[in-house]
């Protein structure tokens, strides 16, 4: 079939030919291309020379709501919802208009899960506990998690955005409430987005509780850029930045300095299946501590697929190795300090602690079947942890749960 953008340069070479519909083929080729700020400037152009023009202010207005200019675009759908249009186009500009009010209001999720760790307290295996001369009994827990988020996006002029929001993930065990961990976050920021483009720059701050008593305060900000550079392919960059506070530590020997920087990609194959993945850098910065200070660089990918019987499921894999500061810094090399540390980790006297983990997931869940409104999914994850550092060597972590989710 031959193509508008194909045709346009044999009407143009015509004696005779009509401008304006000159001008809203260019507009029309630069809408299939995704180019619809050079489209816009036509049916501007266009709408100058004749305001009435109501055709050329619909598709003008299209193009602004598939660029993300949500603020010029509602002010084009309420000037066409005001004048005589086919019942069939006005159904679409009332259908546009309910789309971008619903992109500003409230966005809430909320999951809860049962939770079951069998080595709650982080002891090392009895054997490697026995090579350390130690004896320490590992814990078991049982609890519930809760996740819940609320969040608002505020439309701007010129592709610009605001955003407010607050989640919690709350973690607690009815049989070791002692290790009940609770986070409250808030946070705030501005945009720029298109249909190719989002960059944004959000603050926040997360307040800790842990053993039902406050724990520390985290204050940060998180800029992050994407863009599709294919129909298919987004490409993203995500770097944050942050320093955690603790409570009863008025010398600030546990003050943390956080910075992470991730890259990422998310392929779209069709409507059926995805695929996504990354890497990553988090510094862990504890100035008064080089023990727990460290550098972690890690790898994830994921797999998301629909199958037939409204099945899909979502499998995930991670890599990541953490390598620690020399523990010279905090104690002076060879000093009695400085051997009892190793002796208690059992670590080699002068080497640096070097952690490498490995992680697999996996989730499965119906898409059309809910419980009380809430979408059930059976989740399994696997971790296993090896460490030169005997005390943190031959870690497993397996679970096996069901996660009830909801959006609205």
């Amino acid at each position: 079939m031959v193509t508008v953008k194909e045709l346009l340069p044999h009407y143009k070479a015509l004696k005779t030919n009509d401008p304006m519909l000159i001008k809203f083929a260019d507009a029309l080729i630069y809408r299939s291309e995704a180019k619809n700020k050079q489209a816009i400037a036509i049916y501007r152009d266009m709408l100058a020379t004749d305001p009435d023009f109501h055709p050329v202010r619909l598709n003008m207005a299209i193009a602004m709501q598939a660029d993300k200019q949500y603020v010029a675009a509602k002010e084009q759908f309420l000037k066409l919802q005001a004048v005589e249009l086919p019942a069939p186009v006005m159904a679409r500009v009332q259908n546009s208009l309910a789309q971008i009010n619903s992109s500003e209001k409230w966005q809430f999720n909320a999951s809860a899960s049962y939770v079951r760790e069998n080595n709650i307290n982080d002891a090392p295996s009895s054997s490697i506990q026995s090579d350390l001369g130690r004896s320490i009994e590992q814990k078991s827990a049982n609890g519930l998690q809760v996740s819940a988020s609320a969040n608002k996006r505020f439309n701007l002029p010129n592709n610009f955005y605001a955003t407010v929001g607050g989640n919690a993930s709350l973690k607690g065990y009815w049989d070791e409430p002692d290790y009940n961990d609770y986070l409250f976050t808030a946070s705030t920021g501005v945009g720029y987005d298109d249909a190719k483009n989002d960059v944004s720059l959000t603050p926040f701050i997360t307040k800790r509780y842990y053993d039902e008593a406050p724990y520390s305060l985290r204050k940060g900000a998180t800029v992050s850029g994407s863009r599709w550079v294919k129909p298919k392919l987004k490409l993203s960059a995500t770097g944050i930045l942050s320093k955690e506070t603790f409570e009863d530590d008025s010398n600030a020997n546990r003050e943390t300095d956080g910075r992470f920087l991730g890259l990422n990609a998310f392929y779209i194959k069709d409507a059926k299946e995805y695929f996504y993945g990354g890497v990553g850098n988090y510094r862990n910065d504890v100035p008064k501590s080089s023990i727990i200070s460290y550098d972690r660089n890690s790898v994830n990918a994921g797999w998301g697929r629909e199958w037939r019987r409204g099945l899909s499921t979502l499998a995930t894999v991670g890599y990541g190795i953490k390598d620690y500061d020399d523990p010279a810094d905090a104690y002076p090399a060879g000093s009695g300090a400085w051997k009892g540390y190793y002796n208690a980790v059992g670590g080699v006297p002068g080497s640096t602690r070097e952690d490498k983990s490995t992680s697999l997931g996996l989730q499965v869940w119906k898409r059309d079947f809910t419980l009380y409104g809430l979408t059930p999914r059976l989740v399994f994850d696997y971790e296993t942890t090896s460490s030169n550092f005997a005390y943190y060597d031959d870690r497993d972590e397996k679970s096996a749960t069901v996660l009830l989710t909801k959006t609205f």
